[in-house]
C-alpha cells in the first residue's frame, strides 16, 4: 500500500469519510485531490454543479450567498461543523473565499458514495455470513474477496453475486495454476495453502510467496496480455477461480425501481415514504423535510419494521446506495424504488 498524501486520522475526521477502512480510503485517495490556496483566494463560485466534497483541512474559510457580498458564514479547522463538508449542494449555492492560507480536500462526490456503498453492502452481507454456522469457516476468506480492489468496478448492487461467481478448486503441491506467456481467461483467490510466483528472466528465483487471501492473475480480466509470471502451488490448498465470462455478467447494473426527482413529490403526496440510506452522521447534517434514516448497512436487518403496504423511496448522496438498498428491500418484499441521482438532483 503506498504512502498516502494525507493521513487516514485526518481523512477520518470528516464525514462521511469515518467509517472506510484503510483499504478503502488508499482506494479513494486516486480520487481525491489537496489543493493549497492563499488567503483571498476564491475557492467556490455560485452555481457551480462539479460533483466534490470539500473538507477544510487546514485554516479558514468564508461563505456568502451573492457572489460580491459580504462573508455571512466562517469555517475554521476545530470549528463545530468542520467535519462536514462545506458549500454542500448541488448546484452551489454559496460562493466560498480563502480567509487565510489554507488547505482544502477535493474527493470526487460520485466515486465516495460508490465507496461507502461498497462498505455498507459489505458489512451487510459480513454480518449474514458470521450468523449462519454453514459459513463458519468461509468468514475470513470472503472478507478478503470483499476488500479486493478489482472488485470495485462492480455495481455494489451485485456483491451478493460475487460469491456464487466462483468455482472452487482444491488443488495438489507442486499443481502450476498459471504459465507465464499463456492467454489468460481467469482469475484466482488463494483460499488455503501458498504458492510461489517465478519468472522467466529470474530462473531459480521465487519472486513472490502468496498466502490464503491474496488474489492473482486479474490482468486477465480487464487486458488480453498475456501472462507475465508462472504460478505454481508449494503447499496443497484450495483455489477459488473466476471466469472472464462471469466478471462481466458482474459488471452489469441489476434492474433497480427508480423515481425521477420530478415524480417524488407525487409519489410522497401518495403516501410514500423517504428512507435516507446515508450514516447517521450524514443525516444529522442535512435530510430531506420528514425522511426517515435507514443506513444501507442496517436495511435488510431492519426491513422487518417496515410496512408492506408502504411505498418506499430510498435516498442518498448520489443514486448508488439508494440503489442498493432498494434492491435489498425489495428482497426483503418490500415496495422500495431508489431516487434517480440521488439528492444531489433535488
Amino acid at each position: 500500500m503506498s504512502e498516502p498524501f494525507i493521513s487516514y486520522n485526518i481523512l477520518r475526521s470528516f464525514v462521511p469519510l469515518s467509517g472506510l477502512s484503510d483499504e478503502q480510503l488508499n482506494i479513494l485517495l486516486d480520487h481525491c485531490d489537496l489543493i493549497q490556496a492563499f488567503k483571498g483566494q476564491e475557492l467556490v463560485k455560485i452555481g457551480e454543479m462539479k460533483l466534490q466534497h470539500l473538507f477544510l483541512v487546514h485554516g479558514a474559510v468564508g461563505m456568502r450567498s451573492r457572489e460580491f457580498g459580504d462573508v455571512e458564514g466562517e469555517l475554521h479547522v476545530g470549528g463545530e461543523r468542520s467535519h462536514l463538508p462545506f458549500a454542500h449542494e448541488f448546484p452551489r449555492e454559496e460562493a466560498v473565499t480563502a480567509l487565510t492560507d489554507c488547505s482544502v480536500l477535493k474527493v470526487d462526490s460520485s466515486y465516495l458514495e460508490k465507496i461507502i456503498c461498497w462498505g455498507e453492502v459489505s458489512r451487510c452481507l459480513l454480518a449474514e455470513i458470521a450468523c449462519d454456522p454453514s459459513y463458519q469457516d468461509d468468514y475470513f476468506w470472503i472478507k478478503r474477496l470483499l476488500e479486493s480492489k478489482l472488485f470495485y468496478k462492480v455495481p455494489p448492487t451485485n456483491i451478493r453475486s460475487i460469491l456464487q461467481r466462483f468455482q472452487e478448486v482444491d488443488v495438489p503441491e507442486g499443481y502450476e495454476i498459471i504459465t507465464e506467456g499463456a492467454e489468460g481467461t481467469c482469475c484466482y483467490f488463494l483460499k488455503s495453502g501458498q504458492a510461489e510466483v517465478t519468472v522467466e528472466s529470474l530462473p531459480d528465483t521465487v519472486v513472490a510467496t502468496l498466502k490464503p487471501g491474496d488474489i492473482f492473475g486479474e490482468d486477465a480480466l480487464v487486458t488480453r496480455k498475456p501472462r507475465n509470471a508462472t504460478v505454481t502451488m508449494c503447499q496443497e490448498g484450495a483455489l477459488l477461480k473466476l471466469d472472464k465470462k462471469h466478471f462481466y455478467e458482474l459488471l452489469k447494473q441489476p434492474r433497480v425501481n427508480m423515481v425521477t426527482p420530478g415524480n417524488l413529490r407525487r409519489f410522497v403526496a401518495d403516501g410514500a415514504k423517504i428512507l435516507d440510506v446515508r450514516t447517521e452522521e450524514e443525516f444529522d447534517a442535512n435530510h430531506p423535510v420528514g425522511a426517515i434514516n435507514l443506513p444501507l448497512h442496517l436495511a435488510a436487518i431492519k426491513s422487518v419494521l417496515l410496512d408492506r403496504e408502504t411505498q418506499y423511496i430510498a435516498v442518498s448522496g448520489s443514486e448508488e446506495r439508494a440503489k442498493a438498498a432498494a434492491l435489498l428491500l425489495s428482497e426483503q418484499g418490500i415496495k422500495a424504488y431508489a431516487l434517480q441521482a440521488g439528492l444531489y438532483a433535488l
